[in-house]
C-alpha cells in the first residue's frame, strides 16, 4: 500500500488525498518518539540564547549531558554546563540522588512517573489535516532519497486545538524518507503573527521558526537528531520572549536489557 502512495506521489496527476496519506504516515513516527528513545543511550546538548527587543543577545546557556544505563534503570548525567566541564562536587551530588533513586526503583517506592496525554490528543496531530501539501520534487537527506513537500495553510481549516491555531499562518518544508516513510526534516516558518485566545493568552510573532531532522539510529528506529525553534512571543499580555533553543543527540546505543521495572530517565 505505502509502494502505492509513493507511486501516486511521483505521478503528474498527484491528488492532495495521496500527499496528506504520506504526510500522515510519516508523521505517525513522531508519537512514538519518546518510546523509541527510551530503547536508547545517548548524549545530547541543550543550547539557548535569549534576545532583547533590538535582537542583541542577554543570556546564553548551554547544557550538555548524557543518558547512561544503571543496573537497567536509565538516568541522566551532567557532562558540562555553559562550556565546562561540570565540578566534582556536583559530580559527587548527582551520584548520591543517583543512589537514591535507584535504591527506590528496586524496592518499588519510586513515585510514578506523570501520565503523559495520548498524542492522538495532541496539537501538532493537526498538522496533516491543517494544511495542503505540494510535491516539489526528491532530494537526499544523510545519503537517503527523501520526498520534499511545500505546505501551506489549508483554505477552510478549523483547527480543533487552540495551539493548532498557528498552521493558519504557517509555510513549511517536509522531508519523507522514500524507503521507510518516516519523516526525516522539517522547516516550518510564521509568515504572519497568530493570537491565541484573542491575544490575552499570548501571541506568536511572525518570524518564529523551526527546523528538526531525524535518522535511522539502529534496528529500524528513527529519532530525532536535532532540532531548533527561533521565536518571538508574548504571553498573558504582559512577557514578551525572543529566544533560540537548539538540541542535538548523538552517540546512540542499544540498550541493555532493562530490569522488569522501568523509570523514565532523570536529568539533574
Amino acid at each position: 500500500m505505502l509502494a502505492l502512495l509513493f507511486a501516486a506521489a511521483l505521478a503528474a496527476d498527484t491528488s492532495s488525498a495521496d500527499l496528506r496519506s504520506l504526510v500522515r504516515k510519516a508523521l505517525s513516527g513522531l508519537y512514538l518518539e519518546d518510546e523509541r528513545r527510551g530503547q536508547f543511550l545517548f548524549k545530547a546538548r541543550n543550547d539557548k540564547k535569549d534576545f532583547d527587543a533590538a535582537g542583541k543577545v542577554t543570556n546564553h546557556t548551554s547544557y550538555v549531558w548524557e543518558r547512561i544505563d544503571v543496573e537497567g534503570f536509565p538516568f541522566g548525567r551532567s557532562i558540562e554546563r555553559d562550556g565546562k566541564p561540570v565540578t566534582a562536587e556536583e559530580r559527587k551530588s548527582e551520584e548520591a540522588a543517583m543512589r537514591k533513586r535507584l535504591a527506590e526503583l528496586k524496592a518499588g517506592t519510586a513515585p510514578a512517573p506523570p501520565k503523559k496525554p495520548n498524542p492522538a490528543d495532541e496539537w501538532y496531530s493537526e498538522f496533516p489535516e491543517a494544511l495542503e501539501y505540494k510535491l516539489v520534487g526528491e532530494d537526499t537527506v544523510n545519503g537517503r532519497l527523501a520526498l520534499l513537500m511545500e505546505a501551506s495553510p489549508k483554505a477552510g481549516y478549523k483547527p480543533k486545538n487552540m495551539r493548532a491555531r498557528v498552521f493558519e499562518k504557517m509555510h513549511a518544508r517536509i522531508w519523507i524518507d522514500k524507503s521507510a516513510s518516516e519523516l526525516v526534516k522539517a522547516e516550518a516558518e510564521m509568515f504572519d503573527t497568530v493570537s491565541v485566545g484573542y491575544g490575552v493568552l499570548g501571541r506568536i510573532e511572525k518570524g518564529t521558526r523551526l527546523k528538526l531532522q531525524r535518522r535511522m539510529v539502529g534496528d529500524g528506529v528513527w529519532l530525532i537528531e536535532s532540532q531548533s525553534l527561533k521565536y518571538s512571543a508574548r504571553i498573558l499580555m504582559v512577557k514578551n520572549l525572543r529566544s533560540e533553543t537548539a538540541t542535538e543527540w548523538w552517540d546512540f546505543r542499544k540498550r541493555p536489557t532493562p530490569a522488569p521495572v522501568i523509570a523514565p530517565a532523570t536529568r539533574p
